[in-house]
């Protein structure tokens, strides 16, 4: 006869063990498909990043790549793969940027050569520093009235020499001025001021004249622009030639392209070390399926 005694019902022990199971299983398997897709979405930015690249597109692939290592950081096998291709990225932008600071300073040099033409070499005397002077307003006997002479300095900055004949009034800054249009250079430190038999004489750095300069390209078809020599203790106006104008103009126009010149020349020196890691770290990246 059937015995309902010998088929006994699991235990609440085993059905709690048997549950958790389930729920372990259940967990792994999520974890391993939430994985699998995390990993396939880094390597499709990988991916693109890769198709940028070889596009030219270099900072589109920079973009992706930091996108992968900020939202797929567990991804270590990837992101070691994008070093290369970040690598590749900075290799391809550095070698536009050297190009275009290519072109940039042979446009410089042939402003540069052009330029040169306009002036000439004084040598210094009496342990003093040459300068470049623009032939409109160069002089053999130098500074014998009052005048104003922009001069290009060794280290390519302009400056202008102010020379105020017979009068003392504490010397420390100009003002030029067609009508009511008018613009004041920058107030020199009494220490600059030098007194020569009754005369004053005063050099005011680039920055210090570098709105007069620009006024003056902007007023080139200006007439009568005249010239205020200001002091502490007053003040003096003369006409400014339209050949001293002009000179000024020029000489701060070579000055710039000299100055542009030489931090190009820098920035291309700077380019080609930046160049020379990447191509460095390209060639050292893992390769795809290299083990780590």
């Amino acid at each position: 006869m059937y015995s309902a005694t010998n088929h006994t019902s699991p235990s609440p022990r085993h059905t709690g063990i048997v549950a958790i199971a389930i729920a372990a299983i259940s967990l792994f398997s999520s974890a391993c498909s939430d994985n699998a897709q995390r990993l396939a979405a880094a390597q499709s930015l990988l991916s693109e990043a890769e198709t940028a690249v070889e596009a030219k597109n270099y900072d589109t692939a920079m973009t992706l790549l930091d996108s992968l290592n900020t939202a797929y950081r567990e991804q270590l096998d990837v992101r070691r793969q994008s070093e290369r291709v970040r690598a590749a990225a900075i290799e391809g932008v550095t070698i536009d940027s050297i190009e275009t600071c290519d072109y940039r300073l042979a446009t410089l040099q042939l402003q540069a050569d052009s330029l040169a033409a306009a002036f000439r070499l004084v040598e210094g005397t009496r342990g003093l520093e040459g300068y470049r002077v623009d032939n409109m307003v160069y002089s053999a006997d130098r500074l014998n009235a009052t005048c104003v002479q922009p001069r290009l300095s060794d280290d390519g900055y302009l400056y202008l020499v102010a020379n105020l004949q017979g009068r003392r009034i504490g010397l420390n800054a100009l003002a030029v001025a067609a009508g009511a249009d008018r613009v004041t250079s920058g107030t020199a430190s009494a220490d600059r001021l030098v007194t020569v038999e009754g005369s004053e004489l005063l050099s005011l750095r680039q920055e210090e004249v570098a709105d007069m300069a620009r006024w003056l390209s902007s007023h080139s078809a200006a007439k009568d622009i005249s010239i205020e020599f200001i002091g502490t203790k007053g003040s003096h106006k003369a006409r400014l030639s339209a050949a001293t104008a002009a000179a000024i103009v020029r000489t701060y126009a070579y000055a710039r392209v000299l100055q542009e010149q030489r931090a190009q020349t820098i920035l291309r020196e700077k380019l080609e070390r930046t160049l020379a890691t990447a191509r460095d770290h390209r060639a050292n990246a893992p390769l795809p399926g290299e083990a780590q």
